[in-house]
């Protein structure tokens, strides 16, 4: 057994004891573990395949938002970024995976304050009921920590794809065919997210379709141009309503 694959057992081992003595720690922990992936990853293409084994149970099994999710994906696009084809592909796929789970966290969101929602309005008197609705349409109107995350995330990948800063990713720039994967692939399997907020369907006129505009202008290559027409055909098929 090579040295860092005992140190990943025993630190496996050691973290599930952690986890069972001291619940209330787990979430503080997460930006020291962040920060210590950051500091290894340039030890080499072994390290660099354990950091993305990590990232992607470290944001499954924990609640992580906001800066400490934008650092996690940080380092998964470094590591897309690397000239070690396995590196690369596993950083990708590592992405695909997380950007979808991190939509899916959303409608579950929604479903746990549907539940609230139901649930409170069950208990209340009927001379409350007027003050709940409009408590219920104020609250509608911000996103959670979920939701949030998911509008930011996608608002960057779009941003980066038609080689604009981004806001929520500390990122210079990716891919576009990639960009243009993944913006594919979130409007695919979570379409009806940008039905339900108004938020996430404001992205999709004034971040996709500028996208889609600009680079229809400009020539590509073949899996860009392929990409754009998939996107296109979702628009199209999916929300040509609220268009």
């Amino acid at each position: 057994m090579s040295i860092a694959a005992y140190l990943q057992t025993e630190l496996v081992a050691l973290s599930n004891e952690a986890r069972r003595k001291y619940p209330e720690i787990k979430e503080g922990s997460i930006e020291v573990v962040l920060k210590t992936l950051n500091d290894i990853m340039s030890h080499g293409v072994e390290i660099q395949l354990k950091i993305l084994q990590t990232i992607l149970p470290l944001l499954t099994n924990y609640n992580v938002h906001a800066e400490s999710l934008a650092e996690a994906l940080l380092l998964c696009f470094r590591l897309q970024d690397s000239r070690v084809v396995f590196v690369n592909n596993t950083a990708a796929a590592t992405l695909r995976q997380l950007v979808i789970y991190i939509f899916e966290k959303v409608g579950d969101e929604d479903i746990a304050k549907q539940k609230s929602a139901a649930s409170e309005s069950q208990t209340q008197a009927k001379s409350e009921i007027k003050d709940q609705v409009e408590s219920t349409q104020e609250n509608e109107e911000q996103l959670g920590p979920c939701a949030l995350d998911a509008y930011l995330l996608f608002q960057d990948l779009c941003l980066l794809t038609n080689s604009e800063q981004a806001r929520f990713l500390n990122l210079g720039s990716i891919s576009r065919t990639f960009g243009l994967e993944l913006i594919e692939s979130v409007l695919t399997n979570h379409f009806h997210l940008f039905k339900q907020h108004k938020e996430f369907a404001s992205l999709l006129r004034e971040r996709v379709c500028p996208l889609i505009i600009k680079n229809f202008s400009d020539k590509h290559d073949f899996p860009q141009t392929m990409r754009l027409m998939r996107v296109v055909y979702i628009l199209i098929k999916q929300f040509h309503e609220i268009l």
